[in-house]
């Protein structure tokens, strides 16, 4: 590969000149050098540009072309682990580019792909048994670093890495067994943290569930209360009438119903009350100026002569009922000296 990025050849020339000059670019360099004193020598990449009078003064003879890449090393690396018998496998990518063609002119040492594995060589002495195989993330880590560091011995190179780490089968099938068991423990874990919380999750649930029972039962007394004060208020307020009202209020009743309840209510106390007052007169409990203003406001008139109209009326209906009575118990008295003669 060395022969790929490196050619020497003989600078043609013809009687007016070189043939032709060929211009260095980003992928390309070239060395102008005399073969006898490389000493004097003349680079032309895509920021050196070498004219034809350059060449005549230099009396160059040969042309170094130089292919700046990108080119490729693989290496390969055990590096011994912490326990003993076991080891890392390494695979080592190194892609580079030649950033300073001059400095591989004048080093005159052309196997790159050598220096690279030559300055990676003491990689696995100098990490030898500092880390266990089950710290692989780890020992990745130093090595990439340490690699960059032995990289950049190599100036005239821009290398980037690419590293794959492993360790060896018996160390897999250790790490797999304890991963296994690992994963067994986790599952357990689990299984206990998803009971715990099962049962937590039930006893907040209970808990909740009779925090609700308690609200519920407080907002039903308290809604009782309230109706039975409700209630209360009614029957002081409408008195006789409260149980329409709330029959009214429940649905139960209609208004015209309401109001035919109410009527027939107050026309019944009204005539109770009236026959009282009637029958406290006519046993002469009450004067008749008495009787006749209560039944007034009673009835909403001030007519005397129809008020006295109707206590006579009921003054006579009373003497009546009392000889009624009077003579029915005299009757029987009768009937029982009859029985003494006999």
């Amino acid at each position: 590969m060395e022969n790929e990025i490196i050619e020497i050849k003989e600078l043609q020339k013809k009687l007016a000149g070189f043939v032709d000059i060929p211009k260095g670019d980003a992928g390309t360099a070239y060395v102008f050098f005399q073969s006898k004193d490389r000493s004097k020598y003349a680079v032309s990449t895509e920021e050196r540009k070498i004219m034809s009078a350059q060449l005549r003064i230099g009396k160059y003879d040969r042309i170094m072309t130089i292919h700046r890449g990108e080119f490729k090393v693989f290496v390969h690396k055990q590096v011994a682990c912490e326990e003993t018998g076991h080891y890392f496998e390494a695979d080592i990518e190194v892609k580079y580019f030649i950033a300073d063609p001059e400095m591989v002119y004048k080093s005159q040492n052309y196997l790159i792909s050598e220096q690279i594995e030559g300055s990676l060589s003491e990689v696995e002495i100098e990490l030898g048994q500092k880390y266990g195989f089950r710290e692989m993330a780890e020992c990745k880590k130093g090595m990439y670093e340490l690699i960059m560091e032995k990289l950049k011995q190599l100036p005239f190179l821009k290398c980037t890495v690419d590293l794959k780490l492993d360790v060896d089968e018996n160390a897999k099938t250790i790490i797999q067994r304890e991963h296994s068991h690992e994963y067994t423990s986790i599952d357990e874990d689990l299984s206990a943290v998803e009971k715990q919380t099962k049962m937590m999750n039930d006893s907040e649930l209970e808990q909740m569930e009779l925090e609700q029972k308690k609200k519920k039962a407080e907002l039903e007394a308290e809604l009782q209360t309230m109706k039975m004060d409700q209630i209360g208020n009614m029957i002081k307020k409408y008195g006789v009438n409260a149980g329409n009202m709330i029959d009214h209020v429940n649905g139960d009743m209609t208004g015209r119903e309401l109001s035919q309840a109410i009527e027939r209510t107050l026309r019944e106390n009204r005539d109770a009350q009236y026959n009282i007052i009637s029958q406290s007169y006519g046993e002469g409990m009450i004067s008749g100026e008495t009787a006749e203003s209560v039944i007034a406001s009673m009835i909403g008139t001030d007519d005397r002569k129809n008020l006295s109209g109707l206590l006579e009326s009921a003054q006579e209906d009373s003497q009546s009922e009392q000889k009624e009575e009077k003579s029915a118990f005299q009757w029987n008295d009768a009937d029982g000296e009859d029985d003494k003669v006999e």
